[in-house]
Parts: C-alpha cells; structure tokens; sequence
C-alpha cells in the first residue's frame, strides 16, 4: 500500500473507497461486515441505500464512513487494507472494533465519550435528552450501534438523582432556610420531610420494564419493521432524563415558595392544597416530556411510522402492566385499590 501524502495519513485505497451519499462503496476495499442500524442485516454487496430487510434508507457515509476508519494508536487511515495490522506503527485492529469507532468518533455524547470525558459528556448529554429532544436525536445515528454500558450507567444515574434529589435537596434546604428566618429577625421555623409515597417508586421502575418489554414484545413479532432491544434501549434511557429531575425540581419550587413570604411580606401564608398541586402539576410534566421525547426518538431516530400514537400506547400500556402486577404482589397496593373502588 502506498501512503497518500495528506494532512491525515491514509492508505492508498482509501481515496478509491470513498463514497456519495448514495454510491455504494468499492466492496473489494471492504475487510469488514455492513450491517443496517435498524434490523441488523448486512449490507455488503448492496448497491442502492435502503436496507432490502426493513426498508431502512441511508446514506453510505454513515454506514461505512471511510474516512474516520483510523489507527487508534496513530491515527493512519486504515480502510482498503489487506491485514489488520497497521503500517505506520504495527498496530494490530479487528475491522468490526474499527467501524464501531469510526461511526462513534463525531458523537460527543456520554454513551460514546464516557471514558475520554466522563462529566463533561454526561452533562451535555443530560442537558440535551431533558430539554433539547430533538438536537439529541439529531446527535444519535441510529447507525452508530447502542453502547450497553455507558447506557445502563445513565439509567442508575438517573434513579439515583430520581429516588435522592427530594431528601438531600430538603436537608439543605432545611438549613438554608432556618439561617434565612434567623438573619432576618423572624420567629418561623422550617422543617422539611419530603419523601416518597409507598409505591410510587416500584411503580415507576415496573411502568419502565413493562413499557420495553411490551414494545421489544411487539416488533420482535413484526416482520415489516425491525428494531433491536438495545436500539429501544436508548430512546427509553434517554426519554426519561426530564422525569429524573421532577422530584428536585417540586423541591426547589416549594422551598421557593417558602422563600417568598420572608422576601415579600405581603404574601400570606401558603395552603397545603398548593404544595399538592406544585407536586401533581410537575409530575405532570414529567410523564408528558417523556412522551414527547419518545415520540421525537421514534420518529428522527428509529424512524417509525406514526410515532406519537406508537408512543402513547406504549406508556399506557406500560403503566397498566405495572399497576396490574404490583395489585398481585403488593397488598398495600391491592388494599388502596379496594378502597378506590368502594369510595
């Protein structure tokens, strides 16, 4: 192979391999299996940009991006190479390992840049799946294959700020307030106890099981449109961020609201009604948000077809799941539906 004289040194096939949006690839350069995003089928030999298995369209770039198929250790373009072993430093690769670098070295999100830059990328990615949906889902390609761990690590991320944000933001609350009430001369007294009701924590954790298991359930069987349970995997974790926050955010709003009155005289005191309600009100939300982030994940990232409605009948069924397994094992749960129903 006779290395191309470039700013980023390459082999010599790998000029000859490169491809448009919708040419195909020289095969003969090509050391390593194509495969959809979606249904997983392979796509060596192909010739036109739809997969022939689930319909999925692409663009050639994006499955086989040539040119960011480089050494790890020396950064030499490795496409067009007859032996998995570098020139430039002797590096030996494996072709699959390489493509899935290549597909994943432009994402600059946590799924792909745990390790290089952990809290940076975690951040940036909690920021997009809570309040920029669709910019997330422009990120994701849904070419670039689901990474499982850095994908777990997200989901316990997000329980942990879900099931510690109320109580550790109450305790520091609970401080700053009584220090507030004591600068100010003033005779109150703030305690806090904010914490969850029993079984509302095991309801959210089974509607999120039952949620992916009924859609895996249903596309596993559907022939026409095939979608990998990591693929799902992703659009759940991440349609989830916003609801992981609610409980901090009720927080932060009541203690706001505490605030108020010391700040502003005028303002009477505050009912308990309108501490139910700020919680309803913002749980709301949450389940709403993720809704809306799974519809736009269907749509812009797995690509299906009547996303909003394929979105909604999952929760709902997801939800109903849920409920109906926790009223046979749970008899808290079964005991307060009887009462529901005999009220």
């Amino acid at each position: 192979m006779i290395p191309v004289a470039n700013s980023q040194r390459t082999s010599g096939n790998a000029k000859a391999g490169a491809t448009s949006r919708d040419e195909a690839p020289n095969w003969s350069l090509v050391g390593c299996d194509v495969r959809c995003g979606r249904c997983n089928n392979k796509l060596n030999d192909s010739t036109d940009p739809v997969c022939n298995d689930c319909g999925l369209g692409f663009d050639w770039p994006d499955v086989l991006p040539i040119h960011e198929m480089r050494c790890s250790n020396c950064d030499y373009g490795l496409f067009g190479l007859t032996r998995e072993r570098c020139p430039e430093c002797g590096e030996s690769f494996n072709w699959d390992e390489v493509l899935v670098a290549a597909k994943s070295r432009r994402r600059g999100l946590f799924e792909y840049q745990w390790r290089q830059r952990g809290v940076r990328s975690l951040v940036w990615t909690w920021w997009l799946s809570a309040f920029r949906p669709v910019k997330l889902w422009n990120e994701h390609d849904i070419n670039t294959p689901p990474r499982i761990f850095p994908l777990l690590a997200f989901a316990v991320l997000q329980w942990a700020v879900f099931v510690l944000g109320w109580p550790v933001i109450s305790e520091a609350a609970l401080w700053g307030m009584n220090e507030l009430v004591l600068f100010l001369g003033r005779p109150n007294r703030y305690t806090y106890d904010f914490h969850h009701q029993d079984g509302f924590l095991r309801t959210i954790l089974f509607t999120q099981i039952a949620t992916f298991l009924a859609f895996q359930l249903l596309y596993e069987t559907k022939r026409k449109i095939k979608i990998r349970w990591q693929q799902f995997l992703r659009v759940l974790v991440h349609a989830t961020a916003f609801a992981a926050l609610t409980p901090t955010i009720a927080c932060l709003v009541e203690i706001g609201i505490d605030a108020a009155p010391l700040i502003v005289p005028k303002w009477g005191p505050i009912r308990l009604a309108t501490y139910l309600t700020i919680r309803d009100v913002v749980l709301t939300i949450g389940i709403v948000t993720t809704w809306i982030s799974l519809s736009i994940g269907f749509k812009r990232y797995l690509k299906l077809p009547q996303p909003w409605i394929v979105s909604s009948v999952f929760l709902l069924l997801g939800f109903l799941a849920a409920r109906s397994f926790l009223v046979i094992i749970d008899p808290y749960v079964r005991h307060q539906l009887v009462r529901t129903f005999l009220s």
